[in-house]
């Protein structure tokens, strides 16, 4: 019985999830809101790799770096 009612409501509830189109769509965004986030994004993404990029050769110098050389003292 209760297969049954879920079913059933599952069936009337499936016309209502045709009702979207490439307006409504999350995989499709567009608008003024939609190009700001996407600015900025890009904006986040490059600075990222940017920091990324400078601290692994922050990270390789200090690994190649003579014993004792990078000290408190040394600088």
């Amino acid at each position: 019985m209760m297969r049954k009612a879920i079913s059933l409501s599952v069936g009337a509830c499936l016309p209502l999830l045709t009702a979207c189109n490439q307006h409504q769509s999350t995989l499709a965004p567009f608008g003024e809101e939609a190009d700001k986030v996407l600015s900025i994004t890009i904006v986040l993404v490059i600075g990222a790799v940017i920091l990324a990029g400078g601290l692994a050769l922050l990270m390789r110098h200090a690994m190649r770096a003579p014993e004792g050389r990078l000290t408190h003292k040394g600088a």
